[in-house]
């Protein structure tokens, strides 16, 4: 999933010369997306400036371990209505 990045999501300069952005929680702060710029390849953006794009699509580590959760899930469940058919439910 991409989405394009917007003025509001640019940290501001308080008085001290620290960054502050006062829509992002503290938690954002461990949060590293990745920001790419948009080509003359893409269809939106064709007669746009190159515009900055935040990739917040899954990796692979996490997406297979997502489907094997989801095959376990899947397992057990054909398990529990095999045995229910069967009679030998408890």
């Amino acid at each position: 999933m991409s989405v394009k990045k917007s003025d509001s999501d640019l940290p501001t300069l308080i008085a001290d010369g620290s960054p502050q952005n006062p829509d992002r929680s503290p938690a954002s702060k461990f949060a590293t997306p990745k920001i790419e710029s948009s080509t003359k390849g893409d269809v939106e953006s064709s007669s746009l400036p190159a515009t900055e794009v935040v990739d917040y699509s899954n990796g692979k580590i996490v997406a297979s371990i997502g489907y094997l959760i989801w095959a376990v899930v899947v397992i057990a469940n054909m398990y529990v209505i095999v045995m229910l058919a069967m009679g030998k439910g408890g």
